[in-house]
């Protein structure tokens, strides 16, 4: 009953300062043009010794799985959107080192990356493929094709994946959790 979801902008959170004992942030700091505006809302909005956590997909060649269906994604898709000022914040992001000094050099008095990996095993190749044409990644390059084109390339892509994996289908992802202190 005291729950109350905003939309905002990352970079310019409209919350008074001092007004959280804690704050997360799950897969969604890697998408800010600029990093360290974004952890200095963080900062500004914490009280003091109040604790920030976010997770950050990291980026990297994938397993075998990945790497089938990216190629029938690269086979069907026109390429994702990039905008230009994405690089800076997702080489920070991907580097535990970085995104430590990132945290510290916004003002926080302590910081550390924690790398992890996470197994995940899809049912089959249909979960895998439904699954993942909702992520942004994906969604993106979804946009604006044909209903017929999109069916057409998700039974492509379960063909690919099924050719190599009949049943489960195991994948490993790594994150970066980065854990700060005000």
């Amino acid at each position: 009953p005291n729950a109350k979801f905003e939309v905002m902008d990352i970079e310019r959170l409209e919350f008074a300062d001092a007004s959280f004992d804690a704050a997360a942030c799950g897969h969604g700091l890697q998408f800010v043009p600029d990093l360290r505006r974004a952890l200095r809302e963080a900062h500004r909005v914490l009280r003091q010794g109040a604790r920030f956590g976010a997770s950050l997909p990291v980026d990297g060649d994938g397993d075998r799985p990945w790497r089938l269906l990216f190629e029938v994604v690269d086979r069907w898709l026109p390429p994702a959107p990039s905008p230009p000022d994405r690089e800076r914040t997702r080489a920070t992001v991907n580097d535990a080192d970085a995104l430590r000094a990132a945290a510290v050099e916004t003002g926080f008095v302590e910081a550390s990356v924690e790398v992890i990996e996470e197994q995940v095993r899809w049912e089959s190749a249909e979960q895998l493929v439904g699954r993942c044409m909702s992520w942004w990644d994906l969604a993106a390059r979804l946009d604006g094709v044909a209903a017929s084109k999109r069916e057409q390339f998700a039974q492509d892509a379960i063909a690919t994946l099924r050719s190599e994996y009949p049943g489960a289908v195991d994948t490993t992802g790594r994150n970066n959790l980065l854990l700060a202190v005000k």
